[in-house]
């Protein structure tokens, strides 16, 4: 039985649980929904799940980075 092939587009994005995206940046879950909240965090909304781009993550990242 052939492999089913899971290589992604070159646009077409990653997806992050709120749990990956806190768990990256080493906070709480509810410190992330709190950003999403006051609208520091732009997230997915697909139905009722929340997701954040792997860019948000990717940008908070290097802005960190630039500040240390």
């Amino acid at each position: 039985m052939p492999k089913e092939d899971t290589t992604r587009p070159a646009d077409e994005e990653s997806l992050l649980t709120v749990r990956e995206f806190a768990k990256a940046l080493r906070m709480g879950e509810s410190t992330v929904r709190g950003l999403i909240r006051e609208g520091h965090i732009k997230p997915v909304h697909l139905g009722r799940l929340i997701r954040i781009q792997q860019s948000v993550l990717d940008e908070i990242l290097k802005r960190q980075e630039t500040q240390a």
